[in-house]
């Protein structure tokens, strides 16, 4: 049961107008902030910042449009927009980003509305770009990391020579998520990183001109959920990775295997708390929620990157299972409703609100050790285990499609959404679900492609057409044993590196019907499997296009629903939950 406020009012004192919120690209996890205001009769005013998104943040917006009073869609004219909505009937008294391509105009719009809740421009950047975000902290004596900033390769390899610490960590100063982000190994892995990613245009349709190269943050990742008004700060959920090092088909891998919910208070999430608050402090975030990712180094928690919205994807829905409340209601509350729930909440002085556990959350990551086609579907798989700590299960792959063995978030299986109320009981099932994963009965795949298999064509898609798309070359030391890798006859529209093409909503494709797995997977498939062997194997592949990598669970349940071609809602997530699939 979610605790839920309504807004004493409605109807503004000011104006004979209804009340009405905006939401900037009601996305991803946008869509809880939706079913939050609506349950608080607060009509939802949809804008569109861009028609140029990917696809899967676009279906979205048909997926949830009976929440919508109305729709505008933004022409990057902040004038006009003001005057559509002024135009309309209803008060705006608040303004929310729904995902990460609507911070920004979210931002801008709170300000030029003079919403009491707007955090100001001033300092916008420094929420945005991931560069400015760590040069802000240095300017305000917080704990940064290390790095340089440059369009010019010359100018990147220079820094990097004198640096002399490998690996390094390089990413677009904009982008969502870890669209983009590169591990480094070498000077030649720069220079490609370089060439692939500058002059591009990013998931937010943003131009990438200049790379962030970063000193690589060694400890243990953390996620720090808050919310904010007036400056002052509630953390309402803490989150650690575990990362697994070596797989029997990958001695060199580095895997993030879970990511749990932590108890409120501990030597550990007293620092972290402190270390975030200042960094929210430093970037100019008074209003609203953020998503904060940062690393326990050798010298204490440094910055990964601010994110101010809400936790993606499942996020916030897990938080208010956990603990009671959702991040979105606390974010409705904030900024709507006048923070009656952030002020009964917040303690002054070196106190701080502690969330309550009512229940433990683990997000699992699905790990396969194998390769083939799906002759039935992960998700049935794992119900059919009947766990009691199973609230969902999300596939990385569909029955009929091609799997291979996972080395990181980019090849994982899937997840597990554990939630429970006994922390042994979901151990115990996560053991359940490891031993299925190691004796086969998890993944059942066979060689042979289904007979109902169908070929994509250019037009399905859209990303890239055959002549567009390059040969595709698997690394050396890569398990799977292909006679060759596909072609750009093959009429497979994914590009060399698959991830800057996810965004543009290409699904994965499937080979001819009754060609064996093993002579033709696959290129998205062949390209998933590329790179994360490239990116996890030291320098024994540096002859190897460097590798964009994820490091945040919350973004490769985005990839994932753009590889399977489907958008996520709460009716869909996850495969059919029925244990005849095979008769169907």
């Amino acid at each position: 049961i979610f605790f839920r406020l309504s807004c004493s009012s409605t109807m503004s004192t000011s104006t004979t107008k209804p009340d009405a919120a905006v939401v900037v690209d009601p996305y991803s996890s946008g869509r809880y902030l939706l079913y939050d205001l609506k349950d608080r009769d607060i009509p939802i005013i949809c804008i569109r910042s861009s028609l140029n998104l990917g696809k899967f943040f676009l279906d979205a917006y048909t997926a949830n449009k009976e929440y919508y009073a109305t729709t505008v869609d933004f022409q990057d004219n902040l004038e006009q927009l003001l005057s559509e909505l002024n135009n309309l009937p209803y008060n705006i008294i608040a303004v929310f980003p729904g995902c990460e391509p609507g911070v920004t105009l979210a931002e801008q719009l709170s300000e030029a509305l003079k919403l009491p809740t707007a955090n100001g421009t001033e300092l916008l950047q420094s929420r945005k770009d991931k560069g400015e975000m760590q040069e802000q902290l240095r300017r305000c004596g917080v704990p940064a990391a290390k790095q340089f900033i440059s369009g010019d390769v010359e100018e990147l390899c220079e820094w990097a020579r004198n640096n002399n610490e490998w690996p390094l960590v390089a990413k677009p100063a904009s982008s969502s998520g870890s669209d983009g982000v590169y591990f480094l190994h070498s000077e030649e892995e720069l220079r490609a990183a370089h060439a692939e990613k500058v002059g591009t245009m990013d998931p937010n349709g943003n131009l990438v001109n200049v790379l962030v190269l970063q000193e690589f943050l060694a400890g243990t990742e953390y996620i720090v959920d808050t919310v904010s008004h007036g400056g002052r700060h509630l953390c309402v959920a803490i989150w650690v990775y575990a990362k697994r090092r070596g797989l029997p088909w990958n001695p060199t891998a580095i895997l993030c295997e879970r990511d749990s919910l932590l108890p409120p208070d501990g030597e550990i999430q007293d620092t972290l708390t402190s270390y975030v608050f200042s960094v929210l402090d430093a970037v100019g975030l008074k209003y609203g929620p953020c998503h904060t990712e940062v690393m326990f180094t050798a010298r204490g928690p440094i910055l990964v990157e601010v994110n101010c919205r809400l936790h993606g994807l499942q996020g916030p829905h897990l938080i208010g299972m956990a603990t009671g409340t959702s991040k979105a209601t606390y974010a409705v509350d904030a900024l709507a409703c006048g923070a009656k729930l952030f002020n009964e909440h917040y303690k002054e002085g070196p106190q701080r609100f502690l969330y309550p556990v009512q229940k433990h959350v683990v997000q699992m990551v699905l790990i396969c050790g194998t390769q083939g086609f799906l002759t039935r579907g992960i998700a049935n798989s794992v119900y059919a285990l009947k766990l009691p700590s199973v609230y969902k299960v999300l596939p990385a792959y569909q029955k009929g499609k091609i799997i291979v063995p996972s080395c990181d978030l980019n090849t994982a299986a899937g997840y597990a959404l554990m939630v429970h109320e006994s922390a042994e009981q979901i151990e115990e099932d996560i053991a359940t679900i490891r031993r299925a994963e190691e004796d086969g009965t998890l993944y059942q795949v066979s060689c042979e492609a289904p007979v109902c298999t169908p070929q994509m064509s250019p037009s399905q898609s859209p990303a890239l057409t055959p002549a567009d798309t390059p040969a595709i070359q698997l690394p050396k030391n890569s398990p799977i044993p292909i006679a060759g890798a596909a072609s750009p006859a093959d009429g497979v529209g994914l590009s060399p590196f698959v991830m800057p093409s996810l965004h543009q909503g290409t699904p994965g494709s499937l080979p001819t019907p009754g060609t064996s797995a093993p002579e033709m997977l696959s290129a998205g498939m062949f390209q998933r499997a590329s790179h994360s062997f490239n990116s996890v194997s030291s320098l024994n592949a540096s002859d190897a296009p460097p590798s964009p990598m994820l490091h945040s669970m919350e973004r490769a349940e985005e990839v994932w629903a753009a590889v399977n071609g489907f958008t996520l809602t709460d009716e869909n997530e996850e495969d059919v939950p029925s244990l005849n699939e095979e008769e169907m």
